[in-house]
């Protein structure tokens, strides 16, 4: 049995002890919901404590299993009122036997989810890259491995964090929630880097140890060998040794893990750019908003968010796949400052893809609230559910800027919504049609880029201050072109014009010298491939 040496060990410590080993269906391919898997845990441990006299519970994991474990640990804690637990995890209330979880081990445990490692061997690389693919197929029909929801920034990776950060905050009012976690650290771990195994955010109150000469398969080999011994040592440690002992052993010091959480700050901001975008404005307008708040209502402290997810030209922005990891970022620095301001509202300026992410994450994940929020040059469809979300107090205030001569908006993501083939859309073109008028601006005088202009960040920092703007404002509403709205109506038309001259080049190239070699004929069309595609994943 794989862990028969972990079973082992385990009764050195605690002879008389129950050792639990479920069978989990966690093949490579498997579509089992993971809610059905920790479900099916709850209901064993809870029918072992209903048959015998446990003083101490000790959940230990591996890898994947390690999130298992957090997860069931928090399940048993019960349902908090800030981070809702899925509706299909039956863990309302607190198990009786949550107070007697005494710590929770985690053997290489993949805390912040998997990610591709950068230097592993062609073979590994192959058999992912392999993996993958075969699971984004399996997406396509509607099977989604369970694999793929482990991934880093995933929906489950990011619930479990949140409700992990909520079940130690209430920890002290609820009296369960705050087990001892320890985590164990492959010294060779050669699948899952250093940046997946600690979680610096979520898991600053873990304790970490290394294991000697163990990668991320063997750290469970505790035999009888030099290097399985020394595994057993570390391990047998990890149970039962007390907190104190654990972290005066620990690799990483208190300092090292510690979070700087600051209580006082009652608002960050989040400034987030769009496609095509360095982002180096999001900081200027965070400025402002952190002056003007200070200047208007000096009891509020505010702070700011404005990370950047890199350039982002238009070909991947148009991948519904590649714009969903750019959510995950999102979702990632949401759930870092809801650990380091606990006490916190969040604000959203967002403009072009930034929009995008934050109405994509108000889909996906349910826990995501934000208090005042700005579009700009949105790229979120024209039918967007706003007032379900006003409605459910998922956002309090939203406004929305549009521009009359928005052509980005106005040909591409309009193109998408009109044929149906995304959730992309014209908004920042044509406004929401769930928006009532005093909740957008129709229109704006300019391009994509018109409501970042510096004319307009003292109204942009009064609304995400003060809920509304200040009388006098620079909004002025001017009409759109007729230009414009001619363009915007035939897009479909002018990109499939450019689709079929790019093609049409690209036979012309083929067919433009007959008597020319075939291998240059490949060459060259090789080259004006190259170049096509370059232009595309730059523009």
């Amino acid at each position: 049995m794989q862990y028969a040496s972990v079973k082992q060990a385990i009764l050195e410590c605690y002879p008389n002890s129950d050792v639990h080993i479920p069978q989990m269906p966690m093949g490579a391919f498997s579509c089992v919901d993971s809610n059905i898997i920790i479900n099916e845990r709850l209901r064993e441990i809870d029918q072992q404590w209903a048959t015998g006299e446990f003083k101490k519970i000790i959940l230990v994991g591996h890898s994947t299993g390690g999130l298992y474990a957090r997860k069931i640990y928090i399940a048993a804690c019960g349902e908090n009122d800030l981070v809702k637990f899925e509706p299909a995890l039956n863990a309302k209330e607190p198990r009786p036997w949550a107070k007697h979880v005494d710590r929770i081990v985690l053997l290489a445990g993949i805390n912040m989810g998997w990610s591709v490692p950068v230097h592993i061997s062609v073979k590994d690389t192959i058999l992912i890259k392999l993996g993958l693919f075969i699971g984004a197929v399996m997406a396509l029909f509607g099977f989604h491995a369970l694999g793929l929801k482990t991934r880093r920034g995933s929906s489950f990776i990011t619930l479990l964090r949140m409700q992990w950060l909520e079940m130690l905050l209430q920890a002290e009012h609820k009296g369960i929630g705050n087990a001892l976690a320890v985590q164990l650290l492959g010294t060779v771990d050669d699948i899952v880097s250093p940046d997946d195994n600690v979680d610096l955010i979520t898991g600053s109150s873990f304790v970490y140890l290394d294991v000697p000469d163990s990668g991320h398969a063997s750290v469970i080999q505790m035999g009888n060998s030099d290097s399985g011994k020394a595994r057993r040592k570390v391990f047998k440690d990890s149970i039962i040794k007390s907190k104190d002992e654990l972290q005066a052993m620990q690799v990483m010091q208190a300092d090292d893990i510690a979070l700087p959480v600051d209580k006082s700050v009652t608002d960050v901001i989040f400034v987030i750019h769009g496609i095509r975008d360095t982002g180096f404005w999001t900081a200027k307008i965070a400025r402002k908003v952190k002056s003007v708040g200070l200047k208007q209502i000096p009891k509020r402290v505010f702070a700011t968010e404005t990370s950047t997810y890199g350039y982002f030209p238009m070909l991947p922005f148009l991948l519904p796949n590649i714009r969903l990891k750019k959510v995950e970022w999102l979702m990632s620095q949401y759930v870092k400052n809801y650990a380091l301001y606990p006490n916190a509202k969040f604000s959203y300026i967002g403009h072009s893809n930034g929009t995008y992410l934050l109405a994509k994450a108000f889909h996906e994940y349910p826990f995501c609230k934000f208090h005042n929020v700005i579009f700009a040059g949105s790229v979120v469809h024209q039918n967007y559910g706003w007032g379900e979300l006003l409605a459910d107090k998922r956002v309090d205030n939203v406004y929305n800027f549009v521009a009359n001569d928005d052509w980005v908006v106005g040909t591409v993501p309009k193109t998408l919504q009109t044929l149906r083939l995304q959730d992309l859309g014209s908004a920042g073109f044509d406004g929401f049609r769930g928006l009532a008028p005093n909740e957008q601006a129709e229109y704006i005088q300019g391009n994509h880029g018109a409501a970042l202009s510096e004319i307009y960040w003292d109204d942009m920092a009064n609304f995400i201050v003060n809920s509304s703007f200040a009388k006098g404002g620079a909004i002025k509403i001017v009409t759109r072109s007729r230009l414009m709205s001619i363009v915007s109506k035939t897009a479909p038309l002018l990109l499939l014009l450019v689709i079929c001259l790019i093609f049409l080049l690209g036979a012309g190239i083929w067919h433009a010298f007959p008597k020319l070699d075939m291998g240059f004929k490949i060459i060259f069309l090789t080259l004006y491939c190259y170049i096509v595609w370059r232009i595309l994943t730059r523009f």
